[in-house]
């Protein structure tokens, strides 16, 4: 392809396919949490490799947009480290502000940087990707074959993990349903053939259902609802796929049953932390409009936790336990909305919604005009889990699906600007 050399097309390739491997021994080295998955080797590499020769090139030019936001992002950070010091309770604010960057840069390159629509090898890969997922299910979980060994280790998953829930090739069952949510997704947009796509769904389905990942078939179901009622062409294809998803939820609400006893839920931090965090987040942002930067994400919680766990109980009328939420106070080694957006929007304030519906609208408007029905429920299904239950940006997976719908969209776009102009009529603005 144009522009892209065939070692970093590789590399791109690569990233694809190591992609489902999301709690990798790599994070045993100084990488930490950027190695959860084995996809940062060739991203980094494709990263380092683009940027040399981009800073070869006699007419090497940095987009505005990509300049405006690279000036805002360090404006908000380095405030922020003037502003709070760079330490807080005994934690490097400034480590944690370099190793949070590196990790949005890497997640942005992948989500924005890269054509993944003008690779021809994509829907193939994105598919092995997906089989990928499904075997690590069938090896780890089900120990198909007496081969669970082969993964159950250091090497494929660092941490040890006591949850019985599946989590395959990932930390947990809800990083699982995620990201083979998000795979089936973009492999039925990429490819055309109604069984395959059946069998996507199917699969997806069923390990979403099975993983007792509580927000993963919520999400799931509600991003093929709402595409279907976006696209007004495609409503009867939307209720007789989320029709096909009822059967399994008395499955689903069963495995869960099994897992989650009556007491355990009673004493389960999950709803307590995620209530009294999206509170938090809220009272953070209205502080602080425009952003208080990585390094001001941990001073804030001591200065508006208390009064959002105040604020949660009477809120919500149910037994608290907010024992995860006041361990926040004395470290901010886990401390997190549990959700992107909800971290973004303190690191960056309400700049980062305003861009981020702007981006949302434009993209399904492109997409609809393009009659994409499974891409515009991808984009749904990746603003829903970012928003309810998933905050990782170490999660590749999700990132390069969003990359690969974006470029569907800028390239139908293309395509139609080509047509007016071929037409003789005025082309259509591309961002």
């Amino acid at each position: 392809m144009r522009g892209w050399s065939r070692t970093e097309q590789g590399l791109a390739l690569l990233v694809v396919l190591l992609s489902p491997f999301q709690d990798s021994g790599l994070m045993g080295t100084p990488l930490r949490y950027m190695g959860a998955s084995f996809a940062i080797v060739p991203l980094l590499a494709l990263c380092g490799l683009r940027l040399l020769r981009w800073s070869l090139s006699r007419d090497s030019k940095l987009r505005t947009g990509w300049l405006m936001a690279v000036l805002w992002v360090a404006a908000v950070n380095l405030w922020a480290l003037l502003r709070h010091g760079p330490e807080w309770n005994g934690a490097s604010l400034v480590a944690k502000t370099f190793n949070l960057g590196l990790m949005l840069a890497l997640a942005a390159y992948a989500a924005f940087g890269i054509p993944w629509a003008r690779f021809r090898w994509l829907p193939g890969a994105a598919l092995a990707a997906y089989l990928i997922s499904l075997a690590g299910v069938a090896v780890h979980d089900w120990n198909l074959g007496g081969l669970r060994p082969l993964l159950d280790n250091r090497l494929f998953h660092y941490g040890a993990n006591p949850d019985t829930r599946w989590h395959g090739l990932a930390a947990e069952a809800s990083v699982l349903s995620f990201t083979v949510g998000a795979q089936a997704l973009l492999c039925m947009a990429l490819l055309r053939s109604v069984p395959l796509r059946a069998a996507l769904l199917a699969g997806a389905a069923v390990v979403l259902a099975l993983c007792g990942s509580k927000g993963g078939l919520a999400v799931f179901a509600a991003a093929l609802a709402l595409a279907g009622l976006l696209m007004p062409g495609r409503r009867l294809l939307a209720l007789l796929v989320v029709a096909g998803l009822v059967p399994l939820l008395p499955l689903a609400a069963e495995r869960i049953g099994q897992l989650v006893s009556e007491q355990a839920f009673r004493e389960t931090t999950t709803f307590s932390t995620r209530s009294a965090m999206w509170i938090w987040a809220g009272l953070a942002a209205s502080q602080q409009p425009l952003g208080a930067g990585f390094a001001g994400f941990y001073p804030s919680l001591t200065r508006h936790l208390p009064e959002a766990m105040d604020r949660a109980a009477q809120a919500f009328p149910v037994i608290h336990n907010f024992a995860e939420v006041r361990s926040y106070l004395s470290t901010a080694q886990y401390a997190g909305t549990k959700t992107l957006f909800g971290d973004f929007l303190v690191y960056f304030g309400f700049p980062f919604v305003v861009l981020s519906v702007g981006f949302l609208a434009k993209a399904l408007i492109r997409l609809r005009r393009r009659r994409d029905y499974w891409s515009v429920a991808l984009l749904l299904f990746l603003c829903l889990g970012w928003t309810t239950y998933m905050s990782s940006l170490a999660l590749y997976p999700g990132f390069l699906c969003l990359g690969a719908v974006r470029s569907l969209s800028a390239s139908c776009s293309s395509r139609q600007n080509a047509r007016q102009s071929a037409e003789g009529g005025r082309p259509y603005s591309v961002a």
